[in-house]
């Protein structure tokens, strides 16, 4: 796999990790005293020697959920964070998921994890991060909100695309829908999202569609069509920008 480099701001860099078939977001965010890696990857490049090139501060790794794609790279650090109810979803994306990837040969993963909670704060040094539980993609989803720059890190829990509700441990429509008004409460606290995957940045705004769609979807007043993803049966509403996979 492939990856580049991009600056979006002060002491703030996107890498991107790429080939024909994945492409998937990391963020390091850098403060006085310390950074945070924002997910992990593939772990299909020199993951840790990228990050090395940019900052000599000690850098912790955040996990926004337990996905393979997330995870890959996290071989690499001696801190890695997870939500407490993602550690089941780490572990069976490390041994299950493995064999879905074809020719994809992940690294040994990080064993040992940190828990975090909703509201767990990541000091920097004149920049801190704090941890939005938003179950739904996984029962144990963050985002990331970095409270100085005004800047949410969203993982997969939105994009300008569709999210993933029917993979084992998933939350429910219902749950997911309580997760975007968390986030719309805290509407005033960012200005910008930044997802792990598709285009970015993302305005804010849509996360209005995916609350538009979920409400949809449970109050039956929005049609959805059947579908197949990553080989399961399940149901998709799309609408407008975004759409929706749920169970059948």
């Amino acid at each position: 796999m492939k990856y580049q480099i991009e600056k979006i701001g002060t002491g703030t860099w996107l890498i991107e990790e790429y080939d024909e078939n994945v492409k998937v977001y990391m963020y390091l965010l850098a403060g006085n005293r310390e950074a945070v890696l924002i997910d992990a990857g593939m772990g299909m490049i020199p993951l840790k020697e990228a990050v090395s090139s940019l900052t000599d501060l000690p850098v912790k790794v955040l996990l926004t959920h337990g996905h393979i794609d997330h995870i890959g790279g996290t071989g690499a650090f001696p801190e890695v964070y997870l939500h407490e109810k993602d550690m089941a979803t780490y572990r069976l994306h490390d041994s299950d998921y493995r064999g879905l990837l074809g020719n994809y040969d992940i690294p040994a993963l990080q064993k040992s994890l940190r828990p975090v909670r909703d509201g767990t704060i990541f000091d920097l040094g004149g920049r801190s991060l704090r941890v939005i539980h938003t179950p739904g993609h996984s029962v144990g989803s963050v985002c990331v909100l970095d409270q100085e720059n005004g800047w949410l890190f969203t993982g997969d829990t939105c994009c300008r695309g569709h999210v993933l509700l029917h993979m084992d441990y998933s939350a429910s429509v219902e749950v997911y829908e309580e997760s975007v008004k968390k986030l719309l409460e805290e509407r005033e606290n960012y200005n910008l999202t930044w997802p792990a995957h598709h285009d970015k940045p993302v305005q804010p705004e849509i996360l209005c569609q995916y609350l538009e769609a979920a409400q949809g979807i449970i109050s039956g007043n929005m049609c959805a069509e059947k579908t197949v993803n990553q080989g399961r049966c399940a149901r998709l509403l799309t609408y407008h920008d975004i759409g929706i996979v749920y169970p059948v």
